[in-house]
């Protein structure tokens, strides 16, 4: 199973990000219709962030990307290589594996390609 994990820093959310995903949502469900996108939105808020999730799913109609939150706070997960300093970072993972990493400040549509080409290269090497 490949899975691409991202991880989304709550207070950093924003219309930019949303296209970076929006675009991959729709580059794996084009390219990779076996590969799973998971969004976790890593806040101090968790309720606050339960409330906000439908309405942005509802809003943006991700196809591919299941959305969530962390409840361990906004530091995320210790050991998935989360970047501290990045506003959204993907890992992603193969056969339960992490195969690649990025950490993103800023972000949009444009960043796809590297992350489309690392999944693909990611299921080739299987």
């Amino acid at each position: 199973m490949t899975t691409v994990y991202l991880f989304v820093r709550a207070d950093k959310f924003d219309r930019p990000m949303n296209r970076f995903m929006k675009a991959l949502d729709g580059a794996v469900q084009k390219d990779f219709p076996d590969t799973c996108v998971v969004a976790v939105w890593l806040t101090d808020d968790v309720a606050k962030t339960k409330e906000l999730l439908p309405r942005v799913q509802q809003s943006v109609g991700y196809g591919a990307t299941a959305l969530t939150c962390y409840a361990g706070g906004a530091e995320g997960p210790k050991g998935w290589g989360v970047n501290a300093d990045a506003h959204l970072t993907a890992v992603l993972a193969n056969m339960g594996k992490v195969a690649a990493t990025f950490g993103y400040r800023s972000l949009n549509e444009t960043d796809v390609p590297a992350v489309r080409d690392a999944v693909k290269k990611m299921r080739e090497a299987k």
